[in-house]
């Protein structure tokens, strides 16, 4: 490829759990294989292993650690420290995430802390010691200030609490500093959840839940639940082009009906004017699904006349959309998405140079149909 057509990234706008950006000079091959790539090949974080200690809750153990392996986790360093994260290694040396909840004679104990109720804004607190100068803000749960009877236990109770052991067998700080888990993606998504944190299960008086969870590495390829992004999309760039002519032809009820044929926010009806117009954001909203271009066709008032609008594509461009779980940023994402696509595609080129066209082809190699080693049945 030359340096002409050397792929081109531009970005759209980027937030806190949303990237979208064009690349331009790649084909449909090369776009799919990225996107693929984010989805089921970018390491992350997340529980491997759950010890059930004890378990009164309406949901069964294997319900309950599917639940917990859900839950995204993030590294303080991003995604360089995941990158280098230990794998294959034992369970004293694996972040260990602790979730203890029964009711005592103070209320509910979260991890050995007992659950107190913020006065001045009623939320909940856990993790945290009781007794203490900070406290005056504070009460527990059993002075009638919320339901004691049943409380939701969510991921902001999970505790990772124990010593970090390098390669070298020396302690590197404690795990509950650098893993954490992510309980919203945005802080928008957080002030608007009904929820404290994501919801694991309910539990009443009586009941107990003792559990301990392993943190590993791993690629969604293994398992949904290293997968990074919650979505990975992306579409051919359109080119909408609107024949006004044609258009001033229309009454004005044709023309805002015209507008209302296409399911997204595409076009722009001026009801003062009666001007049909693209909407600022109109080409990204576009989803080719060609029901504005059916509507216009049946507008003509003879089958040889223009069409109203008209719709191609850019060559060999593409808008992507990742949203991620917030394990890691969208940006980190794509960068690391890029890297291993990259890598792979280094591999087959030094394979392909390596082949000996001298040799004859190996008999120990077989395809297609009729008990073939590879492919067949």
């Amino acid at each position: 490829m030359s340096s002409s057509r050397a792929p081109v990234v531009t970005i759209q706008h980027m937030t806190e759990d949303t990237m979208v950006f064009y690349v331009a000079n790649i084909d449909l091959s090369i776009a799919n294989s990225l996107r693929r790539v984010m989805i089921a090949e970018v390491e992350t974080l997340a529980i491997d292993m759950v010890e059930v200690r004890a378990n009164d809750t309406v949901l069964f153990d294997e319900f309950l650690a599917h639940r917990l392996g859900l839950v995204p986790f993030m590294h303080e360093d991003g995604l360089k420290a995941i990158k280098e994260f230990p794998t294959n290694t034992t369970q004293d040396k694996m972040p260990q995430v602790k979730l203890n909840v029964r009711h005592g004679r103070n209320g509910w104990l979260i991890n050995g802390f007992p659950l107190l109720v913020d006065t001045n804004s009623g939320n909940l607190e856990y993790n945290r010691a009781w007794g203490g100068e900070d406290d005056k803000d504070y009460k527990l749960l059993t002075d009638g200030t919320q339901d004691e009877e049943q409380i939701i236990i969510n991921s902001k109770m999970l505790y990772v609490n124990n010593i970090c052991i390098d390669s070298a067998g020396e302690q590197n700080g404690n795990w509950g500093d650098k893993v954490k888990p992510v309980h919203f993606s945005t802080e928008s998504e957080e002030n608007h959840s009904y929820d404290a944190g994501i919801r694991l299960v309910k539990m009443k008086r009586g009941q107990e839940l003792d559990i301990v969870g392993y943190i590993n590495k791993g690629i969604g390829k293994d398992h949904a639940k290293y997968s990074p992004a919650c979505v990975v999309t992306f579409k051919p760039v359109p080119i909408i082009k609107l024949n006004q002519n044609k258009l001033q032809e229309l009454t004005y009820d044709e023309r805002q009906e015209f507008c209302l044929s296409c399911p997204r926010d595409v076009f722009e009806f001026d009801e003062a004017t009666g001007l049909v117009s693209l909407a600022p954001e109109g080409e990204m909203e576009y989803a080719f699904d060609g029901e504005c271009v059916t509507f216009a066709e049946n507008l003509k008032r003879d089958p040889e006349d223009d069409p109203v609008v008209s719709i191609t594509e850019v060559k060999d461009t593409f808008l992507f959309t990742v949203e991620s779980t917030g394990a890691l940023k969208p940006q980190e994402i794509v960068q690391r998405g890029i890297e291993v696509l990259g890598g792979k595609l280094k591999v087959i080129s030094t394979e392909a140079r390596n082949i000996d066209l001298s040799k004859p082809p190996s008999e120990d190699i077989r395809t297609g149909f009729g008990g073939g080693q590879i492919g067949g049945f």
